[in-house]
């Protein structure tokens, strides 16, 4: 399904992309419109997988070429692994450049089944920054959203557009498509924009032409993080209007996944929601990589419009005195303060909220049996782990994907690892069967022929003095390990 396949781009490319703004916003400038239902905004360029050696760019390229190959051939059959495949090729493509995802319209009622969605109408629109040549991001989308070269698939009809300002594009549809199933793209001197539901492109340029002629609700969110946080550049937004969602899909409130995600992450009775990220600068003195500075804000149905309350998600500084760990390397660090029960019971809430209300049921049972079975197991595993969790791209991530990072955990003063390790391992359950364990790094076999090894984690550091440290592959505990050391060799020796 088409709108599957585009919602892929936007979760993944788009949870942790031109020069780093000197705005001190960089969704006030021009270009989302004001009554735009949601929008993502990143700007990747000073990540260090945005900025990778030649030789790594050339690995890069040839795996997404890789890639690209599978999902326009259709080779992979089973449909979850070809989705999960077609959004990792997404976010590869577009992760390492500076992108907005908007949606524009959105008006859907219920499947005929009674579950899901059927839109009537719907325009996204995606737009990648990059004055390079757009042959290889046209062939990616050819391949997602078209299906080229996939045995089968039903040949439809290109034609061209005009649009506001000059811009010249393509509009491609099926005969069997419904108009919210076009998929369109234009070129300009500075971005390659995808549009998905007729129209999109036209009421996107459309808006770059004009001034928009009511303050955008998001601008009460942008202002209260300004207030409160030091002066940085703002690199990520993403903001969503739940009540014009409310209003276009409303039986999506009534009973469903929605509903439950809302209740779960306590926000029910939210108007809108916005997630902010800045760059905050070392202090004088200080040597380590630039802060990330990350906050949640959202608005009340039962408070006037413009009343927009907010909640920090990580620290402005180092916390020197609360961490015993060096920061490390990267072009970038987030730390955050954990209460590290109320993150896992909210998490794996969340995995019943988020399935179909005719498995929502059964999963609830599945989480209530595993903390049944982990009671004991569970408290003892947290209290080995001080409350903080850190967040760098050390080492860089081969593809420069969101949240592809690096994720470290200190253990207490004197905590055991073994023990540590072991308790991991029960909580895990009969998962393990997917799990690979070799010279202490664990990983989690994503694929069926074990290449994809996401997540992976381990323990650097020394016996008495360890750090559990997770990502996106191996290397994460590997390199981290020759850095800080091997406890478990420590243990040995």
């Amino acid at each position: 399904m088409r709108l599957f396949q585009l919602c892929v781009v936007w979760s993944l490319v788009g949870l942790v992309s031109m020069k780093a703004s000197a705005d001190p916003v960089v969704a006030q400038r021009s270009g989302i419109p004001s009554d735009a239902v949601a929008y993502w905004r990143l700007d990747t360029s000073r990540f260090a997988a945005s900025n990778a050696d030649p030789a790594a760019k050339a690995q890069r390229r040839f795996l997404l070429a890789g890639m690209r190959a599978a999902v326009a051939s259709g080779i992979i059959k089973k449909p979850g692994a070809a989705h999960a495949l077609e959004g990792l090729l997404a976010a590869s493509e577009v992760g390492s450049r500076p992108h907005t995802v908007c949606l524009l319209d959105l008006t859907a009622g219920r499947e005929p089944s009674g579950t899901g969605m059927a839109p009537s109408e719907l325009r996204i629109v995606l737009e990648i920054e990059t004055p390079t040549d757009h042959t290889a991001l046209l062939r990616t989308v050819r391949a997602i959203l078209i299906g080229d070269g996939k045995a089968g698939d039903q040949v439809g009809a290109q034609h061209e557009l005009t649009l506001p300002g000059g811009v010249q594009g393509v509009t491609y549809r099926e005969p069997d498509w419904a108009p919210w199933h076009d998929v369109s793209w234009a070129s300009t001197d500075h971005s390659f924009v995808i549009g998905l539901g007729a129209g999109a492109l036209e009421r996107w340029f459309g808006a770059q032409q004009v001034d928009e002629p009511t303050e955008p609700a998001w601008r009460a969110h942008q202002s209260f993080v300004d207030r409160v946080r030091p002066k940085g550049d703002v690199f990520f937004e993403a903001y969503l209007a739940l009540d014009r969602v409310r209003q276009g899909f409303p039986e999506a409130f009534i009973e469903g996944r929605v509903t439950r995600v809302l209740e779960t992450l306590s926000l029910s009775n939210a108007r809108d929601v916005m997630v902010h990220g800045r760059w905050v600068e070392a202090s004088a003195g200080e040597s380590h990589a630039p802060m990330i500075a990350a906050d949640i804000t959202w608005s009340d149905r039962s408070e006037k419009p413009g009343i927009v309350h907010g909640l920090p998600i990580s620290e402005s500084r180092w916390p020197t005195k609360s961490l015993r760990m060096a920061p490390p390397p990267g072009s970038y660090l987030i730390v955050m303060r954990v209460d590290w029960e109320r993150w896992v019971r909210t998490a794996m809430n969340l995995f019943p909220a988020s399935s179909r209300s005719s498995k929502a049921f059964r999963h609830r049972i599945e989480v209530r049996n595993w903390f049944s079975r982990t009671r004991t197991t569970l408290p003892s595993f947290l209290s080995k782990l001080e409350p903080w969790l850190v967040v760098s791209d050390y080492p860089t991530p081969m593809t420069p994907i969101p949240g592809a990072a690096t994720y470290f955990a200190e253990l207490t003063p004197g905590a055991s690892v073994q023990e540590a390790g072991e308790e991991f391992r029960d909580l895990i359950g009969s998962h393990m069967k997917r799990v690979t364990v070799q010279d202490g790094v664990w990983w989690f076999s994503a694929d069926p022929g074990g290449v994809l090894r996401i997540p992976a984690w381990g323990f650097v550091g020394t016996e008495d003095d360890a750090v559990m440290v997770g990502g996106w592959g191996p290397p994460v505990v590997t390199e981290n390990r020759t850095r800080l050391g091997d406890p478990f060799e420590a243990a040995t020796k």
